[in-house]
């Protein structure tokens, strides 16, 4: 069971099971950020990637969360700092994600945002614009 006690006003919504493939897009995957989400059991040559579990908190957030069971730190921690997560440049969501949780926003702006660990997962949280 998921500890959701960190998500205030938190409105219940779908899970999406998918990739993420870090780095910042037009940088072969190099960088701070989101490269690309692509659906689970798909894969990219070459680059940093992990699954994830995509949850709508509402039509306006998400949240990542990463089973500690499942994550690679050495691959994560390259893209935390401290425990915020970098994202250097504002990311679309696909559409896959957009449609599939009922979405209003799709964009996640660029900034820092704080890295949520508990023993089962580690979970970042994103306002979307």
């Amino acid at each position: 069971m998921r500890d959701k006690s960190y998500i205030k006003n938190k409105t219940e919504g779908n899970i999406i099971q998918a990739e993420i493939v870090f780095g910042q897009l037009g940088s072969d995957c190099r960088g701070h950020g989101i490269c690309q989400i692509i659906e689970r059991g798909s894969s990219i040559k070459n680059c940093n990637q992990m699954s994830v579990d995509i949850e709508g908190l509402s039509v306006r957030q998400i949240a990542f969360h990463f089973s500690t069971s499942k994550i690679d730190l050495k691959v994560f921690q390259k893209y935390v700092i401290g425990m915020e997560f970098i994202l250097n440049q504002y990311f679309w969501l696909p559409d896959f994600v957009y449609y599939q949780l009922g979405l209003e926003k799709r964009v996640i702006a660029s900034g820092k945002y704080y890295v949520h660990s508990t023993k089962e997962e580690l979970a970042i949280k994103f306002p979307l614009v």
